[in-house]
Formats: C-alpha cells, sequence, structure tokens
C-alpha cells in the first residue's frame, strides 16, 4: 500500500468533515453486511447518499476506509482513560477486560 493510502485526505470544510463520517458509517455498515471482499465503493457511496466519485475526495481506496475503521476501532477498544490509575493490577485488568468488551458489544453490529 502506497502512503497516500494511509492517511485520508483531510476535508476542509465543516461540511466536508460530516460527509466523510457519513461515508466511514456507511462503510463499516456495509462491510459488516457483506465483508471485505463483496463491499464495492459504489455500495459504500449509495449507503452514505452521496455520488460514487465523491468517495474518492475523501479515501483514496476502499482499503483505505476499511484501516481507518479498523484503527478507531481498536482506539475505542484499548482506550486507557478506562483504566483507573492507582489499582491493583488485577483490578485494571479486568476493567481494560470489561472496557474491551464493551466496546465490542457496541460496534458489533
Amino acid at each position: 500500500m502506497s502512503s497516500s493510502e494511509d492517511s485520508p485526505v483531510q476535508p476542509l470544510t465543516e461540511r466536508g468533515a460530516r460527509t466523510r463520517e457519513k461515508l466511514l458509517a456507511a462503510a463499516r455498515e456495509v462491510f459488516e453486511e457483506r465483508g471485505f471482499p463483496d463491499t464495492r465503493i459504489a455500495h459504500i457511496a449509495e449507503r452514505a447518499g452521496v455520488a460514487y466519485g465523491s468517495f474518492y475526495t475523501y479515501f483514496p481506496s476502499k482499503q483505505a476506509v476499511f484501516l481507518e475503521l479498523a484503527d478507531r476501532l481498536f482506539a475505542e477498544m484499548t482506550d486507557r482513560r478506562a483504566l483507573p490509575a492507582g489499582r491493583s493490577p488485577a483490578a485494571r485488568i479486568r476493567r481494560a477486560n470489561r472496557a474491551y468488551y464493551e466496546a465490542y458489544l457496541r460496534t458489533r453490529g
């Protein structure tokens, strides 16, 4: 993958940011329904309610939108703010596991 696929194009307007978030939400839904191999950019754009070409304004490829979704999910599941400082290691592990499980339940579709 090229470095241009590693970082998304940053929208300059509020409207652009909203459109990008709509594309991310749509991509997540379509990936969950169809799986990565059977998902097409046309499916994502249609679900988001945007023109096919608009997808490429915000993402260089299907892989790029998938990787951003995976990064967001990982960040949510490993959010260190959920781990209270000063607790025993066992308590922190239990809290981390609970936070991971709660994030999984929210994101499993």
